[in-house]
């Protein structure tokens, strides 16, 4: 039986925005999904020391959760920034990357254009800093982001 290839965005979705909290629930056959969040699109990173973020659209909101133990519980939603016609639809939305001492998250608007927000361990977001250098370079919403954790 061949599967679909977005099967695993499904599943990350499902993972995502009802993440199991494992250790709440002692009893057997007790309901251990949480809801951590309400939107589109999300993305996570993790690093070795089990701490794992998420970041994701609702409306022109852009939202980030983190857990420090693995995923096992999450702190509530913080607003990184309100961005006017943000594209959290067709498999793209915020994208998240964890550098040394920050977070860095990137997302489009529909115009077509790029922007990052850096986010430091005590929550604080930095204002929208426009990446593209040419105006509406990414109409289609289409991105990427990656870190090693070590710059």
């Amino acid at each position: 039986m061949r599967t679909s290839p977005f099967s695993w965005i499904t599943r990350l979705v499902t993972i995502a925005f009802t993440l199991s909290a494992i250790g709440c629930h002692e009893s057997p056959g007790e309901d251990s999904s949480r809801i951590i969040g309400n939107g589109k699109m999300p993305n996570l990173a993790a690093d070795s020391t089990g701490k794992v973020y998420i970041t994701y659209g609702n409306g022109d909101s852009i939202l980030c959760s983190h857990s420090t133990d693995a995923g096992k519980t999450f702190f509530a939603p913080e607003l990184v920034s309100v961005l006017p016609d943000l594209v959290d639809y067709s498999m793209r939305g915020p994208q998240i990357a964890l550098l040394k001492d920050a977070v860095l998250i990137t997302a489009c608007n529909k115009q077509g254009d790029i922007f990052s927000f850096t986010g430091n361990a005590s929550g604080k977001w930095s204002q929208a800093v426009k990446v593209n250098d040419i105006d509406t370079v990414a109409k289609e919403g289409l991105m990427a982001l990656g870190a090693d954790g070590d710059h």
